[in-house]
């Protein structure tokens, strides 16, 4: 007799509990499944792109919506949901809640709400305001105050690491010396002549240090990594390029051409990045004497396969090699195309792409039905920009 009332109580407790469920998704299905962070009952009300075909009425209908939403958004963010805010972007109300709670004592979450805009929603950060900059500043001003030198960034959670982070992506002058401050130079490229000037003096120091130990090898090998990765934030954009002053660009092609020559392979690497997006005709035979450099690390030639990379990435660095370089290059990049490990043959994908020629489509055809989709997706690109060159695959 107990047993069997005890089954039926298990058996009722299990119909309980999957009602349960079924009501829940239900619910949640209704009122939480939301595209853009938004309920759907909320999207119905401030529905700000759907209106009647009635010429009359849609100009007041879209004011009332916009207004409607323009409510729905300050009530949102008086509750901190900053994912209401990044839908419609930077308004004065988005702003005002910055600005309130990176004077508040949790400034980290005003800095990590900026971060995610700025990475996560895409927001360019020309779209925050002044106000908001000197805010960010100000909160690493007083953080900075409170330790001494070297300065750290990442304590406590990662909090300084979002605030430098969101500083970084935000032109403001007075940032630069707090940048300085904490060795992130790498920031400096949106700062033009005035940032540039300061990398160089920063780079040409480090030219002329010594290193008595392995340590201090290491160290010094490291910082000018970081040097010549930060002069490649200048030479990688073409409008922060084009903005420097010629005398700038001479002084840092210069400090990159001393990088190529450095001992140290992982510099010779950098150097090769920062140069190859400016890189002019009489580059060609210094980046095939790299291609020469055969210095091994590991299982792999660091230095010769960046020089490769570089030579096929511009089709005019291309055109002013010899046949038999090129040559050379092409069976290297075939014989990676057939090896197992797909990381490789993906990036050997990459490095035919610009240079391959109606001789290639059997090749990348076969590539394209590759098991690994990253691969097969990268060929099919490949046969793409043929057509673009006038080549049907």
């Amino acid at each position: 007799m107990f047993i069997k009332v005890l089954k039926t109580i298990i058996i009722s407790l299990i119909i309980v509990g999957l009602c349960s469920i079924v009501v829940l998704s239900i619910y949640y299905y209704h009122n939480y499944k939301r595209p853009n962070f938004l309920p759907r009952s909320v999207k119905s009300k401030v529905n700000v792109t759907t209106f009647t075909s009635s010429t009359e009425s849609q100009g007041q209908k879209q004011k009332e919506a916009a207004k409607n939403y323009r409510l729905f958004l300050s009530e949102q963010l008086k509750k901190g949901n900053v994912d209401a805010a990044a839908t419609i972007g930077p308004t004065k109300e988005v702003e005002d809640y910055i600005l309130t709670t990176l004077q508040s004592d949790n400034w980290f979450a005003g800095a990590g709400m900026i971060q995610g805009l700025l990475s996560g929603y895409k927001w360019p950060p020309d779209r925050f305001s002044m106000k908001i900059r000197d805010a960010l500043v100000d909160i690493l001003e007083r953080e900075l105050a409170k330790q001494k030198p070297p300065y750290r960034i990442g304590r406590e959670g990662g909090e300084m690491d979002v605030l430098t982070q969101d500083v970084c992506a935000l032109y403001n002058p007075r940032a630069i010396s707090l940048l300085i401050k904490l060795n992130m130079i790498g920031c400096l490229s949106i700062y033009g002549d005035t940032g540039a000037g300061i990398v160089l003096s920063t780079t040409a120091f480090l030219w002329t240090q010594t290193a008595s130990t392995k340590l201090e090898a290491y160290k010094l090998s490291d910082k000018k990594v970081y040097a010549m990765m930060s002069l490649g934030a200048f030479t990688e954009h073409h409008s922060r390029w084009n903005s420097l002053s010629p005398d700038i660009q001479n002084k840092i092609k210069d400090t990159i051409y001393d990088g190529l020559k450095d001992k140290d392979w992982g510099v010779r690497v950098w150097a090769i990045k920062a140069l190859v997006p400016i890189a002019d005709r009489k580059d060609v035979p210094l980046l095939k004497k790299l291609y020469e450099d055969h210095e091994k690390v590991g299982t792999v030639y660091p230095v010769h396969e960046e020089a490769q990379k570089a030579l096929t990435q511009r089709p005019f660095l291309w055109d002013l090699l010899d046949k038999e370089t090129q040559n050379r290059i092409r069976d290297d990049i075939y014989n990676k195309l057939k090896d197992k490990d797909w990381g490789v043959r993906l990036e050997a994908v990459k490095e035919l792409a610009p240079i391959a020629n109606k001789n290639d489509i059997p090749l990348l055809k076969k590539l394209s039905e590759d098991s690994v989709s990253y691969v097969s997706k990268e060929a099919q690109k490949a046969l793409e920009e043929l057509k673009t060159k006038g080549i049907k695959p």
